[in-house]
């Protein structure tokens, strides 16, 4: 009977796992298509970098205001349920997104973007959708774990094929997609804010340790992963920018299948001493098949549907299901740490993979461009994996 019902249980995981995969891999179709609409039917070249570049600026304005907070909640939600904690976790997040719009309007006037206040303002959504994912993956709150990047990307889409006419107005309609989506998905959350002033120092008092090394290793790895973009931009301008962008977008997919396994099994993690082998078996596999097959689509996609300037894409199209494998790997490690609350070993390994992007960034894209953008990412990747690798071996011996 414990069998049974064991085994019942088990398949039950794998089938959310398989569930929320294949949403997400929906969910990446509308982004896909929505790329697609703008690299060939609205926006040049030199206008799809653009809005590839607003969306790097994106990540690093938050990177200056995030101060893991949301990462904390989401570690300490994932303990105990508490709608307590969610409300006060929100309550930091408002703060940090009025932060966070003076932030992106200084970085936006800074690359000379029009209508930088209005974007700044409207761009606060972007807060708004990390705590939503976030904090559903601690809640555990399925409905929002499947659907929420999925009507996000829906309604952006819609917005901009029935309204836009240039990058600012893709920029605006993407960004008010993000916000109404995202403030639907938190009045389904449901936080509560009694016992605000109890949980808010509770809240605090853990963002000072695990909330602080873990936005450090974000600050330090995330600033620096997309530094390659930011040098393609300065060596070789806006359309390299573009070309880069859409050859990571073919690839993307892959990484969905390890962040599907690694939410899903999170609280599973937080419990137990180590991750389970088929964990990594099945993760390897699926994101080895799963990435050759999407380079294979994608070299078609450009040979008919694609401008000539997107054909260097060919040249160097093999080179990512290596890039795409090696991005998934070390997911759910990384997922395992988050749950176990070990902030320290993030943050080792944020520090090694941001020299290690620095060095080889500064070695191949002056050299090589794109290609040199692939290469030294690759480069940094297997760095990167290693460590972790090397670091979960460590915490496990000791248990």
């Amino acid at each position: 009977m414990i069998y049974l019902r064991n085994l019942k249980e088990y398949k039950k995981k794998y089938n959310s796992i398989i569930v929320l995969f294949i949403i997400k891999i929906l969910s990446m179709g509308l982004k896909y298509l929505l790329v697609l609409y703008l690299s060939i039917q609205l926006l040049t070249p030199s206008e799809f970098g653009m809005f590839s570049l607003f969306l790097i600026i994106l990540n690093f304005a938050y990177l200056f205001v995030g101060f893991g907070v949301i990462d904390t909640g989401m570690y300490l939600i994932s303990r105990d349920n508490s709608k307590e904690l969610c409300g006060a976790t929100l309550f930091l997040t408002l703060i940090i997104s009025i932060l966070f719009s003076f932030v992106l309007m200084a970085a936006l006037f800074y690359y000379k973007f029009e209508y930088f206040i209005v974007i700044g303002i409207l761009s606060c959504g972007f807060i708004l959708n990390l705590f939503v994912k976030k904090i559903s993956v601690g809640l555990h709150e399925k409905f929002s774990m499947y659907y929420f990047e999925f009507f996000m990307y829906l309604l952006s889409l819609i917005l901009i094929i029935l309204f836009a006419n240039d990058v600012y107005d893709s920029i605006f309609f993407y960004s008010i997609g993000m916000l109404i989506v995202s403030l639907f998905f938190i009045l389904r959350l449901k936080p509560t804010f009694s016992n605000l002033n109890t949980n808010l120092g509770y809240l605090m008092r853990n963002i000072k340790g695990y909330g602080t090394s873990v936005h450090l290793s974000q600050f330090i790895a995330m600033g620096t992963y997309d530094l390659d973009k930011l040098m393609l931009k300065h060596f070789f301008g806006f359309t390299s920018v573009g070309v880069y962008n859409l050859a990571l977008t073919f690839i993307m997919p892959v990484k969905l299948f390890s962040m599907s396994l690694s939410e899903m099994l999170f609280k599973d993690f937080a419990k137990e001493k180590k991750i389970k082998k088929e964990v990594f078996i099945l993760n390897l596999g699926i994101s080895l098949v799963f990435s050759i097959l999407l380079c294979i689509i994608g070299y078609y996609l450009i040979i008919f549907f694609y401008d000539q300037a997107y054909y260097e894409i060919i040249g160097y199209i093999y080179y990512l299901p290596i890039l795409a494998v090696l991005s998934s790997i070390y997911v759910p490690i990384n997922h395992f740490f988050s749950a176990k609350g070990l902030g320290k070993q993030k943050f080792i390994n944020a520090v090694v993979l941001a020299i290690s992007n620095i060095a080889f960034n500064f070695i191949f894209i002056p050299l090589f461009g794109v290609l040199g953008a692939i290469i030294a990412t690759i480069s940094a990747l297997i760095v990167n994996n290693i460590m972790f690798i090397y670091q979960y071996k460590l915490y496990t011996r000791k248990k």
